[in-house]
Parts: structure tokens; sequence; C-alpha cells
């Protein structure tokens, strides 16, 4: 007992003195946006080991938990919740959980205001997108014990979740390995309805066609994060003709699920890393290994790294199987990873009014923020998260200005072998056929205003009687996604699945540009199952596929081009689609004698209004709120238009619309006082009552809570301000100070004109570099900066 008691006063007293207190976000990403997260209680940390909600046991034993060290802490579920629920109703805090196994066997509910943090691990072990991470904090939870016999193990058993206490604000999970728990920041149950009034929550409100939240949340962090075996198992499966003791995954869940109205951070986590497919090097061809670029590093070249916690697979066979019918298929594998890897702001469809279900395909062009809420989250960033998944998209995410960013989705490559034919559908009922789909993607996206920029793409269909399945997506946008696309970049991607923004109604201001498809097409699509439509202002530049590419809106469009790409096949355009500089279809032509390019619908190149906004200018970074009044100007110019008061407008300020008529000259003016801090996607939508044609521009603006989070009070534009490399002031007469990321300093700067020709090498000796570019001339330079390893690069315009 004694000695007990002096190991229990050393961990107490080492424990005290090692409390992390800093920001571990911007410690991390020091020049991201989330500034949001200065206003968390970091400095408030309470120590969990110094509790009443856990108690060391230096002999555990359970099969229940055969991952477990022999000395680890058993969490008391009414004593942590009393312990959490004191430190959101005391003004929030951080409850830590220093490095060690801890045993629960309890769902846990996160209140609002309370961060759970475990010890952050050694700088070699932090970076999610490598084999060697390895958070050292370790929360274990039950292992389902299969057996077929009788009914079964009950589901209650296992399957277990960290939720989020109805709509949780200002919570988190951070630095932390968590074994059999899936991560779900959604409102209850109880609170989901497909009648929602304005008393509710702000914006929403109406009749849905299916359930909707009625209460949201804010400030969500997931960061550093490894998630492994986490499932639940379908409430429908046993049905009356199955097994009883039969269960399978619940396909509609994920890995994390999150549902957040503003503010999301969800950044180098690590899903489902103990699949063969992280094996690497171990000689087998099927999981992916053989297809990956030496772009990744260590990651393809050497075998899985991960020394303090080793995770076992939790997938069992189940023999005997009987589908929904009770005819027996043979073994059927429980396998953990048959779900989602990711869902963010992504429920089903909402149309507001209920009316709009009757004419989805015929006049209703445009769901907006208020017409589908589940896609129109604010200031949300997806960034640099591994994810492995055999079914449903990886990646499922939505919102107004939601980035998604240099994550690595990965997919077992086996699935299209055909000794590994399906013989269970998706639901684990229905007899699968070549039609089915198991949505198999890799980013599946919605919204206005997204950005989806170097991530490394796999996602591979399954093998049902000798068809392939109808999914194998890598970046997705289609017509059932729940939104118009209004705001789409798409650029830097490495992908074995195709690009497709398909059947997706019209098309407005859309960069597709600079990605690698290998194997597969990249199609633009505004043609849709309910009949044509168009493309306004949308580029495919700069890309190399070895087959098709495609832009196409047979209803015609303006300013849209297909520039220096280089296709191994077709380039198939609409008529009024301007063509150049294609150098891969240009020697495909010379070779195959013919043209290669391949014009559908017709030649319609529309004249459409410039509508711009302006005060603040597209991308401002402001540093003052609450702001004084701030005059959003809206105008509109045509040409033979002399009379615009008959013309309306809709203003977006995200999810705040403002409904009015243009002034004569096209002009219109909103005043609008800034109160809270947020990243606002403003979008000018303006309507021809003539022909009912809607035409969208789009800014954006970032907003934070003073002075200090912008000291040099310095303009930053939208992509900079998400960056590793950031130059300013851009653009400049030729005088430039670049900041560098830590995890870059030491590397070389090598800096690019327009034509690729290289007109400067420095060292980023420190994370402040300084040099002139004025004796380069004017024009568009490249900075690349690079340690081997890493390489960000970033633009500016020298006048």
């Amino acid at each position: 007992m004694r000695n007990k008691l002096l190991i229990l006063l050393c961990v107490f007293a080492i424990n005290a003195y090692s409390q992390p207190t800093t920001n571990p976000v911007l410690t991390k990403y020091p020049l991201k946006t989330a500034h949001w997260t200065k206003d968390l209680k970091w400095n408030l940390v309470t120590d969990v080991t110094v509790t009443n909600a856990v108690v060391l046991n230096t002999s555990f034993s359970d099969p229940k938990f055969p991952n477990a060290a022999a000395s680890v802490w058993v969490i008391d579920s009414v004593n942590l919740a009393a312990i959490m629920n004191g430190i959101s109703t005391g003004g929030g805090g951080v409850l830590y959980f220093p490095a060690g196994d801890y045993i629960f066997d309890f769902d846990v509910y996160l209140p609002s205001n309370v961060v759970l943090r475990g010890a952050t691990p050694p700088a070699d072990k932090q970076d999610a997108l490598l084999n060697t991470f390895s958070p050292p904090t370790h929360f274990i939870f039950p292992k389902y014990l299969y057996n077929n016999s009788g009914v079964g193990t009950a589901r209650q058993t296992a399957f277990k979740h960290i939720h989020g206490a109805s709509s949780v604000d200002n919570a988190g999970l951070i630095w932390l390995t968590i074994n059999r728990a899936m991560i779900n920041f959604l409102p209850a149950p109880a609170e989901w309805s497909t009648t929602i009034l304005p008393a509710d929550e702000p914006p929403y409100s109406g009749t849905y066609t299916q359930p909707q939240p009625k209460t949201v949340s804010e400030n969500i962090i997931i960061m550093g994060v490894r998630n492994t075996n986490a499932v639940e198992a379908d409430k429908d499966v046993p049905n009356a003709n199955q097994n009883a003791w039969q269960r399978y995954p619940n396909r509609r869940t994920g890995n994390v699920n999150v549902f957040v109205y503003k503010n999301g951070f969800i950044a180098n986590n690590r899903i489902n890393d103990v699949e063969a497919c992280a094996y690497f090097g171990d000689g087998n061809p099927y999981n992916g290994d053989a297809h990956h670029p030496t772009e990744l590093g260590a990651e393809v070249a050497s075998a899985y790294a991960n020394t303090t916690y080793t995770i076992q697979s939790d997938d069992y066979a189940i023999p005997n199987y009987k589908n929904g019918l009770g005819v027996d298929v043979g073994t059927i594998k429980f396998v953990y990873n048959n779900h989602y890897g990711m869902m963010i702001n992504r429920g089903k469809l909402a149309y507001y009014p209920a009316t709009k279900m009757t004419n989805w395909f015929g006049t209703i062009w445009g769901y907006t923020a208020i017409e589908e809420p589940a896609s129109m989250g604010t200031n949300i960033e997806v960034l640099d998260n591994w994810v492995f998944k055999t079914m449903r998209p990886a990646l499922q995410v939505g919102g107004n200005g939601i980035e998604v960013r240099r994550n690595i989705t990965r997919d077992w490559k086996q699935k299209e072998d055909v000794v590994n034919n399906v013989f269970i559908g998706p639901d684990g009922r229905s007899t699968p056929a070549g039609a089915t789909t198991f949505e198999n993607r890799a980013i599946d996206i919605s919204g206005w205003n997204c950005l989806v920029d170097s991530n490394f793409i796999e996602a591979y269909r399954s093998k049902v009687g000798g068809y392939l399945s109808t999914d194998g997506e890598g970046i997705l946008h289609q017509e059932s996604s729940g939104s118009t696309i209004n705001g789409m970049i798409i650029t830097n991607n490495f992908s074995y699945n195709y690009i497709g923004l398909y059947k997706s109604k019209n098309i407005y201001n859309a960069n597709i540009s600079n990605n690698k498809l290998y194997g597969t097409n990249l199609l633009v699509q505004a043609d849709h199952n309910g009949g044509p439509a168009s493309c306004f202002n949308v580029t495919v530049s700069n890309n190399i596929v070895d087959n098709d590419i495609s832009l196409l809106g047979s209803n015609g469009g303006a300013n849209c081009f297909a520039d220096g790409n280089e296709t191994g096949g077709n380039l198939i355009i609409s008529c009024y689609v301007q063509e150049s500089n294609t150098a891969g279809n240009i020697a495909w032509r010379a070779a195959s004698g013919i043209s290669g390019v391949i014009a559908t619908g017709p030649c319609i190149d529309m004249v459409v209004p410039s509508v711009s906004i302006s005060n603040p200018a597209t991308n401002t970074y402001i540093a003052d709120i609450p702001a004084l009044p701030v005059n959003l100007g809206v105008q509109a110019s045509m040409t033979g238009i002399s009379d615009f008061s008959f013309w309306k407008i809709k203003l977006f300020i995200n999810m705040m619309i403002i409904t009015d008529s243009l002034n004569v000259d096209g002009s219109y003016t909103y005043p609008w006082t800034i109160t809270e801090k947020n990243e606002f996607n403003i979008t000018a939508q303006i309507t021809n009552p003539a022909d009912a044609k809607i035409y969208y521009t789009v800014a954006r603006i970032y907003t934070v809570g003073g002075q200090n989070d912008n000291p040099d009070n310095v303009v930053l534009n939208a992509a900079d301000i998400n960056a590793s490399v950031l130059a300013y002031p851009n653009p400049t007469s030729g005088l430039l100070d670049v900041k560098v990321a830590d995890i870059l300093v030491g590397g070389t700067m090598d800096i690019f004109d327009i034509n690729g020709k290289k007109v400067e090498q420095l060292n980023a000796i420190n994370s402040n570099v300084s040099f002139d570019l004025s004796n380069a001339g004017t024009g568009i330079y490249f900075i690349v900066v690079s340690n081997g390893k890493e390489r960000e690069t970033t633009k500016v315009i020298v006048e």
C-alpha cells in the first residue's frame, strides 16, 4: 500500500509540474485562421489523475480491453461527469489526461466549455500524415466480443462514443489515441425535428422533409487524435429472417461526426491506421503501396512505425451469414471501417419550403444557406488528416467557405479483385448487384466558396458479381449534394479517382487547376437529371489527366476556359468554352490525325452582367471587433441595360439574407455592423426578371477580436492567411517580407516567374525572410519553400 501511495505521489508531482497551458492549435498552426481558439481557457487546467474520476489499477486484466497495459487509470463515469460539468459551469477549461492508459466502459458526454487534452507527443510523433504519429494518452474502450449463439453478445457491451452533450460549444479533443469509440459532436436524437420554428435556433425555420437539428454547435476542435476500431452496429441487423446473433456495421456513421454552425477545426488526425494499407513495404500489391508517389516520403518507404501503443483491428468473420431473405451467403466479415471516415456538416437533404420537393428537377436552381443548412456552416477547416476507409466517403464535408487541405485518404485496392466479390449489400441485408453503390469516395463536398487543395486521394470500387460497384469517386460534388456550386476551387490534388462536379445544375465561379489524375477522368457537368444547365466563370487549367476532360453545360454560359491541360483522352467541351494551350491534347491529336475536341450543346456565349462587391474588397482581413458599420457595395453592369431597378438582389452574409432591389444604375449599398468574430462569406445573387437567370459574385472577409491578433495590421488574402508561407505586402513594388512556418525553417526558398524560370534562391534560415524583387520586373511570381519533406507555395504580384 505504501509503495502505491509513493507511486501516486510521484505521478501527481510530475503531472502538476508538466501540465500544458498553451494554445495547442496556434502552437502547431501559427499562421492559421483559427483565431477564435484564443478565447478558450487553455490556462485553466485540471489534471484528471488528481481527481476522484480515476483510480490507478497496477494489475489490470480484462478480455474486453486486450490492448491495455498492466497499469491503467480506470475512469468512474459519475465522477468524470461531475468534474466536467463543474469545469463547464465554472467558465470553462481543460481536463488534462497525462500520458498513459485510461479505461472507459461507458459513453462519454462532453459538455460545453470543456476540452479533453492528452499529453503532447514528442516532436517526431506529432504529424498525423506520417506513420510515426503517436499521441501518448490512450483512451481505451471495450471490445465487442462476438459469439454466434443465442442472441449473441449485447450491443451495449461495446460500440461506445464520445458525444458532445446536447449542442456543445467551445469544446474539443486534442492529442489523444482513442480505441473503439466514435466521436460525435452532434445534437442528441431528441433535438432533431422536421419542423423547426424561428424560436428554436435562428436562422433555421420551416418544415423539412428530413430531420434537421434544432440546435447547433460552435467552436469545435478535434486535433491530434488517432482513432481506430470505431463503429456502430446497425440496429436493423438482424431482421426476422437473419440469425439473432448477426451484427453488421452501420454504414451511415463515421469515426468523426461533427455538425457545427460556426468555427470548426478538424486537423492532424489519423483515422483507421490499423488495416493492411498502413503497413507500407510489406509486398502486398493490393494495399495501395505501389500506387503512391514519392512525394509522400517516409509514408511510402517505411513500415508502420507507431511504437507507444499497438492497436490491432477488431474485424472478425461471421460464418453462415444470412441475408435479409434468410438465404445463407457464406462467411461475411464485420469490417470496422465500413462507414464514413469523417462527416462534417452533412445531413440528409432539407428543402425550404417543403413544396420544393415537387419541382426539384425543374424550376428550382438555387439551394442556398437558408435552404440547405446542413451544408453551410462557416469557418471550418479540415486539414492534414490521414483517413483509411473501405466503404462510404473518407471525408464528407459541407460549409460556406470550408477548406479541405493536405489530407490523405486511403482505401483497400483489393476490393477491385475478382476473388473478393461482395455477397451482401451495404445495409447488411440486401443482395448486391453491379448497380449497387457502396459510396466509395474520397472527398464528397457541398456548399459555397469551397477550397479543396493539395490532397492525396484513393477510393476504389467493390467487385460485385463480376462487376464494379457504382462509385469510386475522388472529389465529388453531385446533384444530390444539397447545394448549388458558387465558388469552388479544386487545386493541386493527386488522385487515382476522378474529379467530378457532376450534374450540379448551374455552376458559378469554379476553378479546377493543377491536379494530377491517374487512370481516370476530370468531369465538370452542369447538366443534370432534370434538364440542361449553364456554366459561368469556370476555368479548367493545367491539369494532368490520363483520360478525358469534360467541361459541359448545354444551356449556354460565359467566361469558361479549358487552358493548358495535358490529357491522354478527349477534351469534351461545350461550344462556348474557350480552349487554349492544351499541350497533351495537341500532341494526342497530331498522333491520331483527328481533332480530339468534342464540342456539344448550343454555341451560346451568354451576355451576363458584371457584378462586384466593394468595401470591403474580396478577401480582406479586419482586425477590430466590434467594428464601425461597413458599407457593403454591390455594382451590376451590363451592355445595353440602362435601368436595373427591376432587378432583384439577395445579399448573403453567411446565413443572414437581405432581399431588395437594385438601384437604377445597378448599385446597391448595405450598411452592416460586424458584431462577432467569424469568417464571413458574402455573396450577391442578382436576378434578371426577364429571364429569371441568377448571377452570383462572392467575397470573403476575416474578422478577429483585436489588434493583437494582427499586430502588423497586415491585409491578407484568403489563400495566404491559410498558408504555411505568408508573403506581404501583396501586391508589392518589390520589397517583400516572408513569414515561414516553423516546420519549414531551415529549408530552401526558390522564387520562380510565371514561366517557371528561377529568379532567386534563398535559405529560410529563420521564420522571417526579407528580400527585394524590384529588379525582376513586374508580374506574377511564385515562392516555393521546401525542407525536403514539406513543400509550400505562395503567389505574389510585383506591380
